[in-house]
């Protein structure tokens, strides 16, 4: 699953009353620009500068962007980059927002949250298996 769509079953367990998909796009758009810097910051301060032009040239370029940032780091890197930025400013909203919401919309987070807990479960599961099916393949 997705930060997208955990975000939206976040925003449809609390009744997000405004504009979902416009949350969505602003809230990875702050995941994409925390990533971006925290994978700069990987590296020497000259070659951040060096990366940062090159990123400047292009940033209203997605494809570009994309294609410029795997010449700096493994595609693997990025996604686990992405994943880590996204729980954590998730896990920051659902903070944030705590306060404010009712009992029953904490009570459908709960829910949420074990259902999503179980889901990770099962795909870790999964991916293991797969690598152990991989391991025990010999080669041709």
């Amino acid at each position: 699953m997705t930060p997208k769509d955990i975000l939206l079953q976040i925003l449809d367990a609390i009744d997000f009353a405004e504009d979902k998909d416009a949350f969505i796009k602003q809230f990875m758009f702050l995941v994409y620009g925390n990533a971006i810097n925290e994978m700069i910051h990987s590296y020497p301060k000259e070659k951040q500068k060096e990366i940062e032009s090159r990123l400047e040239e292009i940033r209203d370029h997605p494809e570009k962007l994309s294609k410029t940032l795997k010449e700096y780091f493994s595609e693997e890197y990025i996604n686990n980059t992405l994943q880590d930025i996204s729980e954590n400013l998730i896990f920051e909203y659902l903070q944030t927002i705590s306060p404010s919401l009712s009992e029953k919309q904490r009570e459908r987070l709960s829910a949420l949250s074990g259902k999503l807990s179980h889901q990770q479960q099962r795909e870790v599961e999964s991916q293991r298996q797969g690598f152990s099916r991989l391991q025990t393949r010999k080669p041709k």
